[in-house]
């Protein structure tokens, strides 16, 4: 399918299917209904998971993702994404514009915020994100005291 990292349709994944002959044998043959469900379901995949799971480690002096999961990168061949530290507990991370699809067409990077958390405390400390805009993500950590602190942390985008 070309065009991560857009949202994939339930048609960008094909025509609805129709069986061209009766199913006799379902243990051995794969009718119409059953590619439309698996097709149907993948697309609302696409819809509401992820597109991009994010770890960092944060310090006073700055941020670096650790791990990065991104669906236009299934080969993990892209460099870590960068993070600069703009101030305590808030880090910035600028995405490129566009990406290169399967097919090796330009898609236009456009995301949106998901769920930031902090990974390294077990209390009630917080991250939060947003985005400043579709190419480039804030994320803010909290210790449990509720103050700007530097904190490992995760992250989702849409």
């Amino acid at each position: 399918m070309s065009g991560f990292p857009v949202r994939p349709s339930r048609t960008a994944f094909g025509p609805t299917y129709s069986d061209a002959f009766p199913v006799t044998d379902p243990s051995k043959e794969l009718g119409a209904s059953v590619v439309n469900l698996v097709m149907w379901q993948l697309a609302a995949c696409g819809l509401v998971l992820p597109q991009a799971t994010i770890f960092v480690d944060a310090s006073g002096s700055g941020a670096t993702t650790t791990t990065q999961y991104l669906a236009w990168d299934p080969s993990q061949a892209l460099s870590l994404l960068a993070w600069v530290r703009t101030g305590a507990g808030v880090y910035t991370c600028q995405l490129a514009p566009t990406y290169t699809d399967m097919d090796g067409n330009s898609v236009a990077t456009n995301l949106k915020p998901g769920k930031a958390w902090v990974t390294e405390a077990n209390d009630k400390s917080s991250a939060f994100a947003k985005m400043l805009d579709p190419t480039k993500v804030e994320v803010r950590t909290y210790n449990a005291a509720g103050s700007a602190a530097d904190l490992d942390f995760g992250l989702n985008l849409h």
